[in-house]
């Protein structure tokens, strides 16, 4: 079979090729041309115009720059020998492996015979690809986005000291992708910006609602409330909610729903101060007669044993001797109970 490996220079196309070498030169006789100080065994062909003469059947015959000897050749030129003679070289049990740049640098008779192509590119940062086909690909150019075989290529590091590829190696100056740099950009911005909208619409459609203000009315709370009501300020106002706004908390007593919070006021405490029981039945007033919502038997309690209510400040004794004056007659005295 003719192998041939394209590809531009510094590609790997040689390394690419003596990797293959140690395994096809176990049981085989290499004939190489174009590879110098190549450490693997094999013979020097000298001559590879000649190669049907000089060269014994079942060998490998390895040819590197092969664009120097069958370069293509005009209409009407008759075929050489060497070139000719490829048709049959099956028939002898001969291999041939072939290295070019291009394969329109060869001629048209040996791209023909061609059953393996091989066509390395070197994409920089995005590193060394392999293509292969079963037959030459003329334009691989743009061929190589429909090779049968693509894969990623490293390069036989391990063959590096065993052949020597060129005498001086110039570092290619290669662009930098600004079209990738475009593409992961883009993408960023896009992800950027659909993380802003999810936050938009997520906002809109569970708004946060402001914290209920206290109705407690202690002494510790004043200052909060004042602090809240500044606070209150910088706050947007949101519009009550009809649908549960009126709602009363305590189904009989309607002053007692969210919509009155603000405005509701504690302004006097439910303090007992009398007491009534009827056939066992008691019910307790404050001072001014009306009616507490206080159960039987704490009413009961309330008017028996009068505890000790923190709320209600202490009646001021008056001193019986200074109220009348010192007129009290001899032997009278005061029992303040």
């Amino acid at each position: 079979m003719l192998t041939v490996i394209t590809g531009n220079p510094g590609t790997g196309k040689s390394a690419a090729l003596v990797s293959m070498l140690e395994e096809l030169g176990k049981d085989r006789q290499l004939y190489v041309n174009g590879i110098p100080e190549l450490l693997i065994p094999h013979i020097e062909l000298t001559e590879p115009e000649k190669w049907h003469e000089t060269v014994p059947d079942g060998s490998v015959i390895i040819i590197d720059e092969v664009q120097r000897i069958w370069r293509p050749s005009g209409p009407g030129q008759k075929i050489p020998d060497m070139i000719a003679l490829l048709e049959t070289h099956r028939h002898r049990g001969l291999d041939f492996y072939i290295i070019t740049q291009g394969p329109n640098l060869i001629h048209a008779n040996v791209r023909a015979l061609i059953g393996r192509h091989v066509h390395l590119r070197d994409l920089g940062i995005l590193g060394r690809w392999w293509y292969e086909w079963p037959e030459c690909a003329d334009n691989c150019r743009t061929g190589w986005k429909n090779a049968p075989i693509k894969k990623r290529y490293k390069l036989p590091k391990s063959v590096f000291g065993k052949y020597k590829s060129a005498s001086i190696h110039v570092k290619p100056v290669r662009s930098f992708p600004w079209m990738l740099v475009v593409m992961i950009a883009a993408l960023v911005t896009v992800f950027v910006m659909s993380w802003f909208a999810y936050r938009a619409i997520n906002a809109r459609l569970h708004p946060v609602l402001p914290e209920p203000v206290s109705t407690t009315p202690n002494a510790t709370s004043q200052p909060h409330r004042q602090d809240a009501q500044v606070t209150a300020g910088a706050l947007p106002v949101f519009a009550p909610d009809e649908r549960v706004a009126f709602i009363p908390r305590l189904s009989d007593r309607p002053w007692t729903a969210p919509a009155y919070d603000e405005i509701r006021r504690v302004v006097a405490m439910p303090l007992i101060t009398g007491a009534m029981c009827i056939n066992d039945h008691c019910v307790c007033f404050n001072g001014t007669r009306r009616l507490l919502d206080v159960g039987h038997i704490a009413c009961d309690e309330w008017r028996r044993l009068r505890p000790f209510d923190p709320y209600v400040s202490e009646p001021v004794l008056v001193d019986a001797d200074n109220a009348d004056g010192g007129n009290r007659a001899p032997g009278v005295s005061s029992d303040a109970s």
